[in-house]
């Protein structure tokens, strides 16, 4: 997409029924699936709380050494 987004595919597990009414709705609403459900995905995201920041990784002296050892081994 051009404005940043981009797609995520997944499924949607419907009964008939639910099928049916949902094409229904669509149809009435002049409206297709995919923006209904960005519509409410976007709801959805812009009511949760933002996540907490990932921990930083664990970088003690004994960690990094092990660390640089084993970049020396890569080396040629």
């Amino acid at each position: 997409m051009d404005d940043g987004r981009f797609t995520i595919p997944t499924r949607v597990y419907l009964t008939a029924a639910q099928r049916a009414k949902l094409d229904g709705l669509l149809r009435l609403g002049e409206q297709n699936l995919d923006a209904l459900l960005t519509g409410l995905l976007e709801e959805y995201l812009a009511a949760q709380p933002d996540p907490p920041a990932e921990p930083e990784p664990d970088m003690s002296d004994a960690r990094a050494a092990e660390l640089a050892g084993r970049r020396r081994e890569l080396r040629p």
